[in-house]
């Protein structure tokens, strides 16, 4: 029970054991003033002595007016309780009015943990007057909120308000302005934001127009929606290009479009054909698929393809088109057109050259390599596996005829026969 609580007073911090959503916030701790309203903002004036139209900058913001005027608790209580952290309950018992020692008002407010609220008014006696205050719910900027009752005879014993913080369909974005003050003969436009982010089919939201006028009867105002299957083109890409063309290969630059000019999201896949031959609308079908479901961009981002395995010296045409996640087809991009270059040739200027030498002379042949293509030419020298043959010149028979034998590595081995034949030019290690 709080019992810090007197005429024309705030209540010190009070906790929820929860975070509660409350607008753009949430808040851990709430304050209660004596005059029928509570806040989330520490720096609270108690509201005395007369509840004001919601929503309102006028100091009294980020507020929960469950019956705003000038309240006494005189000998009534109340009370707080969280239940399991789902939600967080405040009663008033017996709560009085200012100046009647004998009306008094029989009350809940209960803050769920999904930002609903719920006024519960039990009942009312001793004269308790029902005329008078502010009824509703504003955020702290005092530009939105929700008047429920403003100095009208509204409340009534045995009734319950409930505030859903997102009561309306998820297809109805925004609903601008919620709620406001007419002045005499003000007529203002309600604008209701609808998106068809639903599956294919008819939905219905009704909602509640409540005022103070004399004629304060709830009045019912129903939303229709009809979403049919989209059938809407996605953007055409209109910037192919194609460039770093070499014999074999080149690159497709594009920019990434979107779905269409209601998502505006990316697109579900692209589609890359090639043709020899122009390519058109008429022949798309028949055109040699390169790439049937490269991931677009985000709308606007730069993409790239690159081709490969080209052949040399051919006219290619390449064009693409986008889908979007129903298979819907944009119209043919723009044609690119490009023709990949000669292949590199190389050309020498001998076969083979061949020189005699004398012990340690040197000597120099030129061997020239052309490139007759129409790129760059990419050559290694290497050698060749080939056998060698090497000279043998015995020490006495220097004059005579060079005898050319097979030249053959040493072969190791570890001991001696007893008895046998040992090849010329074998090396023996024992």
């Amino acid at each position: 029970m709080l019992d810090n609580v007197a005429d024309d007073s705030v209540s010190s911090s009070v906790s929820i054991g929860f975070d509660f959503p409350f607008y753009d916030d949430s808040f851990s701790e709430l304050y209660i003033s004596s005059n029928g309203f509570i806040s989330f903002n520490s720096s609270l004036n108690t509201g005395c002595c007369a509840g004001q139209p919601i929503p309102d900058l006028d100091g009294f913001e980020n507020i929960i007016a469950w019956s705003w005027r000038d309240l006494h608790p005189q000998y009534g209580e109340i009370r707080t309780q969280n239940f399991n952290n789902s939600y967080f309950v405040i009663q008033f018992i017996d709560y009085g009015e200012y100046g009647y020692a004998d009306s008094i008002i029989n009350a809940q407010v209960i803050l769920f943990s999904n930002g609903d609220i719920k006024f519960q008014y039990l009942n009312f006696a001793g004269g308790f007057e029902q005329r008078t205050g502010s009824i509703g719910i504003e955020n702290a900027y005092g530009t939105d909120g929700l008047q429920v009752a403003f100095n009208t005879n509204y409340l009534e014993d045995n009734l319950a308000l409930i505030f859903n913080r997102k009561a309306q369909s998820d297809w109805i974005s925004d609903i601008t302005p919620l709620s406001g003050q007419l002045e005499v003969g003000e007529s203002i436009d309600i604008v209701f934001n609808l998106i068809g982010n639903k599956p294919v089919g008819s939905y219905s939201q009704l909602f509640e127009v409540k005022h103070n006028g004399t004629n304060s009867e709830i009045k019912n105002y129903n939303v229709n929606l009809n979403i049919t299957e989209d059938q809407t083109q996605p953007e055409s890409v209109i910037n192919l290009s194609a460039n770093e063309i070499t014999f074999n290969s080149a690159k497709l630059v594009w920019s990434a479009v979107s779905d269409s000019g209601f998502k505006q999201t990316p697109l579900n896949r692209q589609e890359i054909r090639y043709s020899t031959e122009p390519l058109t609308d008429a022949n798309w079908s028949d055109a040699t698929l390169w790439l049937t479901n490269l991931e677009p961009g985000l709308p606007g981002s730069n993409q790239q393809l690159l081709l490969t395995s080209l052949i040399p010296s051919t006219n290619y045409y390449f064009a693409l088109k986008t889908f979007d996640d129903v298979d819907n087809s944009s119209l043919l991009s723009n044609i690119v057109s490009f023709t990949t270059l000669s292949p590199p040739s190389a050309a020498l200027s001998a076969t083979s050259f061949s020189e005699s030498l004398i012990e340690g002379e040197q000597s120099a042949q030129n061997l020239t390599l052309t490139n007759t293509g129409d790129v760059d030419l990419t050559y290694q020298i290497v050698f060749r596996d080939v056998e060698q043959n090497i000279e043998k010149i015995t020490q006495n028979r220097r004059n005579k005829t060079y005898k050319t034998k097979k030249y053959q590595y040493p072969e190791i081995i570890s001991s001696l026969p007893k008895s046998g034949t040992y090849i010329e030019d074998e090396l023996v290690v024992h």
